[in-house]
C-alpha cells in the first residue's frame, strides 16, 4: 500500500499567495465602491469574507503538514504549474476585457452592420471563454502526466487507485466541470431588471427606475431580452406599452410607457 504523504508545501503556499492577492485587489476596489452601488458593495464585502476564510483554512492546513524539502520532481512540476497559471490568468483577463468592451460598444452603437466593435468583442470573448474551458478540461490530466513523468506514483487510497487504476485525473475534471456548472446563475423569471433609464426617454418619463424588474409586457410574461425586444417591436410611435414591473419594495406595479 502507498505511503500517505502531505501535499507538496509549495502548492499550498501558492494558493495562500493567490488568496492574499485577491484580498488586496478587493480592498482596492472597495475604495471606489461608490461607483458600483450598494448592491455591488455588499457582494464585494461578502467576497472579502470568503477570501479571508479561504486563506485562514489554507494556513491552518499548511501548519499541519510535515516539514520536508521538496523533491526535484516537485520543483519541475511546480515550474510547469506556474507557467500554465500565468497563461490562464492572461486568458481570463482577456475574456473580462472583451466582456467590458462588448457592453461599451453597444452603449456607443458604432453601427448596425456586421463587423462592429460589439460583434468583434463578442466573438473574441467567446474564443477566450472556449480557451479557458479547454484548459479546465486538461488541467487534471496535465497534473497526473507531469507527476507520472517525474516518477511520482499515485498515492490515493480510493478503491480504484489502490489496485492501480488511477481515477485522479477524471475525478478532477468532473469536479471542475461541476464547479463551473453550479456557479452559473439560475435562469429564473424576472431577471430583466432595469438600470437607470436614458434621460428624457419614454421609460424615464413614465417613471421607470433603476432596479425595476420587468415581469410582463401587454399581459405577456417576459423572461428573456428577446421577449422584451419582440414585444416592443409590435408598437408604433405614439402607442402605449403596458408594463408590469416589480419594484425594489417587492410590490408589482403597472406602468404605461408612451412611445
Amino acid at each position: 500500500m502507498n505511503e500517505i504523504k502531505g501535499t507538496p508545501r509549495e502548492y499550498l503556499l501558492d494558493a495562500i499567495a493567490l488568496e492574499r492577492h485577491v484580498e488586496e485587489t478587493l480592498n482596492q476596489v472597495l475604495e471606489h465602491v461608490e461607483w458600483y452601488g450598494d448592491e455591488s458593495a455588499t457582494a464585494l464585502n461578502q467576497f472579502l469574507v470568503m477570501v479571508r476564510g479561504h486563506r485562514q483554512a489554507l494556513e491552518t492546513r499548511l501548519q499541519n503538514l510535515p516539514s520536508a524539502e521538496p523533491a526535484s520532481s516537485h520543483k519541475e512540476n511546480h515550474a510547469d504549474y506556474l507557467a500554465l497559471s500565468q497563461l490562464y490568468a492572461s486568458l481570463g483577463k482577456a475574456a473580462f476585457g472583451y466582456a467590458f468592451l462588448h457592453t461599451v460598444a453597444h452603449r456607443f452603437y458604432d453601427g448596425p452592420a456586421d463587423g462592429t466593435t460589439a460583434d468583434l468583442a463578442e466573438k473574441h470573448l467567446r474564443d477566450y471563454a472556449q480557451a479557458i474551458g479547454r484548459i479546465n478540461q486538461v488541467t487534471s490530466d496535465f497534473v497526473v502526466q507531469g507527476q507520472s513523468r517525474s516518477g511520482d506514483e499515485c498515492r490515493c487510497q480510493c478503491p480504484a487507485c489502490t489496485v492501480g487504476i488511477c481515477l485522479c485525473a477524471p475525478h478532477g475534471t468532473i469536479t471542475v466541470n461541476k464547479a463551473w456548472r453550479d456557479a452559473l446563475p439560475p435562469e429564473a423569471q424576472g431577471n430583466l431588471w432595469l438600470r437607470l433609464p436614458r434621460r428624457g426617454s419614454p421609460a424615464d418619463r413614465a417613471g421607470l427606475r433603476a432596479r425595476d424588474v420587468i415581469l410582463a409586457v401587454d399581459g405577456q410574461q417576459i423572461q428573456t431580452i428577446a421577449d422584451l425586444q419582440a414585444a416592443i417591436r409590435k408598437h408604433q410611435p405614439g402607442d402605449s406599452i403596458q408594463l408590469r414591473v416589480k419594484r425594489s419594495s417587492g410590490e408589482p406595479q403597472d406602468i404605461a410607457v408612451v412611445l
